[in-house]
């Protein structure tokens, strides 16, 4: 099991940097599946109902403004909007300045606990990313499970899985900080 601690906070404004260092630390997790890729988890709190969450991520441009600039997303279509079960993104992003079109399908919706997205053409071999929101007494719990493998397995004993643990961690430390911002989350 892979656990970083929190990269810098620079840049990020001091509330969200507050929550980050609250919500992110040791809270991203990356570990191997036997013979089935790599398991990456996570969880955030945030004060919402989980229809107000979900609602905000049925709208797929908003992993535009969770996604860290550095990847330069852009989403080009969605099929659907708001999402829904069987609608696709399609999406350019930048990985260490290489190009790369990324095709999801939204595998299963069910408003307002989980969805689904898989990866249908991209870098992974594998991508299967549940988003689940779990009610609790102060809002709700977001928990993030994506289960990826890699087409260069065998480059895994290399730097390259390093790198591919560093990036994912980066970008979901990322992505936790800007929903916090983003849904109000406060430093209790």
């Amino acid at each position: 099991m892979i656990r970083r601690p929190p990269r810098s906070t620079q840049g990020v404004s001091s509330a969200a940097s507050d929550v980050y260092k609250r919500q992110v630390n040791n809270s991203i997790n990356i570990k191997r599946e036997d013979n089935d890729g790599w398991r990456l988890s996570c969880r955030q709190h945030v004060p919402l109902s989980p229809k107000d969450v979900f609602a905000f991520f049925s709208d797929a441009y908003n992993l535009e403004r969770i996604t860290p600039a550095f990847l330069h997303f852009r989403i080009l279509s969605v099929s659907n909007s708001p999402l829904l079960a069987g609608a696709t993104l399609n999406y350019t992003l930048r990985l260490h300045h290489i190009p790369v079109f990324w095709r999801t399908v939204i595998a299963e919706w069910q408003p307002p606990h989980h969805f689904v997205d898989t990866q249908q053409i991209g870098p992974f071999k594998k991508w299967r990313h549940l988003h689940q929101f779990v009610p609790s007494k102060q809002g709700t719990e977001m928990i993030d499970v994506v289960n990826f493998d890699l087409y260069c397995r065998g480059l895994t004993a290399t730097p390259l899985l390093s790198w591919v643990n560093n990036d994912l961690t980066r970008i979901f430390e990322y992505r936790q900080t800007k929903t916090a911002e983003l849904l109000g989350a406060q430093v209790k």
